[in-house]
């Protein structure tokens, strides 16, 4: 395989597994966010098809399964709902257009239904001969026990800052602008490629720790002006959400300096404002309204 920074034991295993010829049917790729297990899933899938990558988007025996947008209304659907899945397992049943394998991705597998499930489980439990289903997920948890024991776990941990600093986009930056992004990714091999890749998002994330930073020691009126942006756009209310969650995990990383002494905040404080974010980054998958459970963030913080 490719190598790919940061993830060489797991490359390692997939290599193996083409040798011996020994790929199991279904995979689960489990870890945080943004670490780099998407990009290992689609180069073994590449691997297994004689293909590369980008060519993944237009083979005929790759189905690449993830939530859509809804049809009539343009906006993000909450779940990977039970017709994607349906219609994975109908092609997944037809023979393979060039004679291979056949490979689903399925990004973000967590957002499935219950009924996508389902239907998923009975796919699971009769797989075809030389097909592979490779599950990605950051939230292992919100899967049926029953789907991920029928999966071969892959475990992806942050990537060290050592391993970020060869990136090819950060290699080729100044120096003092590779330590930076590689600090900023905090582990998170695919956050330092797009802000090495993508000028307007380094500024924003930057602009957005800022902010954090600014709240702190500031009236709770303050606040409230402050974080208004973070409401978005109201016509896609699953997309606001997400953004918002994104924006409270980026908090809940910024205040690993203050639990080690490091920050402005005493660590006992520093916890009780991560137990907020951790219980508002959860109610924030529920219908709890965003606004709420941001200011109770606030009112946590000092």
């Amino acid at each position: 395989m490719k190598n790919i920074v940061g993830h060489h034991k797991q490359q390692e295993f997939f290599q193996t597994v083409q040798e011996q010829n020994t790929v199991f049917h279904a995979y689960c790729f489990v870890g945080p966010e943004h670490v780099g297990k998407r990009h290992v899933a689609y180069q073994f899938a590449a691997e297994l098809l004689s293909c590369t990558p980008k060519q993944l988007m237009t083979h005929p025996d790759v189905m690449l399964v993830h939530r859509q947008k809804d049809k009539k209304t343009n906006k993000t659907k909450k779940h990977i709902d039970v017709d994607q899945l349906r219609e994975l397992k109908h092609r997944l049943t037809q023979f393979s257009a060039m004679g291979g394998y056949k490979v689903a991705i399925i990004d973000n597998a967590h957002l499935m239904n219950t009924q996508a499930a389902n239907a998923l489980l009975k796919t699971l439990e009769e797989p075809g001969k030389q097909t592979c289903i490779m599950l990605v997920t950051h939230d292992e948890a919100a899967l049926p026990k029953t789907i991920l024991s029928r999966c071969q776990q892959i475990h992806f941990g942050f990537v060290p800052k050592n391993d970020i600093l060869l990136l090819p986009v950060v290699a080729k930056l100044p120096q003092a602008e590779q330590e930076d992004i590689a600090a900023l990714a905090k582990g998170r091999a695919g956050l330092a490629h797009s802000y090495a890749n993508d000028a307007e998002a380094y500024e924003s994330f930057k602009a957005l720790i800022a902010g954090f930073h600014a709240l702190k020691g500031k009236p709770l009126y303050q606040k409230f002006k402050q974080v208004e942006p973070l409401f978005g756009d109201k016509t896609d209310h699953i997309a606001t959400r997400e953004d918002l969650i994104d924006t409270l995990s980026v908090w809940m990383e910024l205040l690993r300096d203050d639990l080690q002494g490091k920050g402005d905040l005493p660590p006992a404080q520093a916890v009780h404002v991560i137990d907020s974010l951790i219980q508002a980054k959860r109610l924030l998958t529920k219908n709890i309204h965003p606004r709420l459970l941001v200011e109770q963030v606030l009112l946590a913080l000092p």
